[in-house]
């Protein structure tokens, strides 16, 4: 599994690499997925504990709108969110 990780990312990190046109907006992508992935892993545990084991199920919904502030901030920027989502979901686990 984590061979798969590497090189997940090896690949889209290369490919990335040599076919992304940045744009104004790299700068806030690159700014929020690295608050992301500091802070998600540490605000998360008290906010499932806090606001899980609720029908409205907030857990899935601060998972995917961070998902989908990446994928946004990514298309903006001309560049992969999966990087991000990548080694967000790594930290997390």
């Amino acid at each position: 599994m984590s061979a798969t990780f590497v090189t997940d990312i090896a690949t889209v990190a290369g490919l990335t690499i040599l076919f992304v046109k940045p744009t104004i907006w790299i700068v806030p992508f690159v700014a929020v997925s690295v608050g992301l992935i500091a802070a998600l892993p540490r605000v998360a545990p008290w906010f499932f504990s806090r606001y899980g084991n609720r029908v409205i199920e907030p857990e899935i919904k601060l998972v995917f709108a961070s998902l989908f502030l990446l994928m946004w901030l990514g298309a903006r920027a001309n560049s992969q969110a999966v990087l991000p989502a990548f080694v967000l979901g790594r930290s997390s686990s």
